[in-house]
């Protein structure tokens, strides 16, 4: 099992579909380590200067993987992917693989800066 921070997480911020995804992780070997609810700061002058990312996937020899988990109505039309809120059924645009990739360059970058 891979070693997960926190190492016990209480709330899936009443996300079904974030709780799904911990069990599929959780049966990784050891050789990986899981961030879950990371949250990132970026330089001041960037565009977004904070983030979070849903799950953050660490391996030696194989890298980094940033997971943006996106559950209930979700749909891709005319090249958008939609969120539907099941309660008011008001839809918006959403980015779920922009938001991932930019997690995952902002964490790299700091890995970068840091520890290279």
């Amino acid at each position: 099992m891979p070693k997960f921070y926190p190492t016990i997480i209480n709330s899936f911020h009443g996300s079904e579909g974030e709780r799904l995804v911990y069990e599929a992780l959780s049966k990784l070997n050891n050789e990986y380590v899981i961030f879950h609810s990371y949250r990132w700061l970026g330089e001041l002058n960037q565009r977004r200067s904070e983030g979070e990312a849903d799950f953050v996937i660490l391996h030696p020899k194989k890298g980094i993987l940033s997971i943006e988990v996106k559950a209930g109505g979700i749909s891709y039309r005319d090249g958008n992917w939609i969120q539907t809120n099941r309660n008011t059924k008001e839809e918006k645009i959403i980015d779920p693989l922009g938001q991932a990739a930019e997690s995952q360059f902002r964490i790299q970058n700091y890995l970068r800066k840091h520890y290279n």
